[in-house]
């Protein structure tokens, strides 16, 4: 679902965590309560098996 939503969105530079969760959100419906945290899990386990690059940003 994350990395549907990377590339769903199209950014040359990347997207941040914030713009990616709220296209989840607007995509699906039935989120968990704990949607955010498992979302920050699962972007870590990404992040760890390298198939995504992680630069330290802020969103605003």
């Amino acid at each position: 679902m994350i990395t549907e939503a990377i590339k769903a969105l199209k950014e040359q530079t990347g997207s941040c965590q914030v713009v990616i969760v709220k296209y989840i959100e607007e995509k699906q419906m039935n989120l968990p309560q704990k949607f955010k945290k498992l979302f920050l899990v699962q972007l870590k386990k990404i992040v760890a098996s390298e198939k995504t690059e992680f630069l330290k940003f802020f969103c605003l």
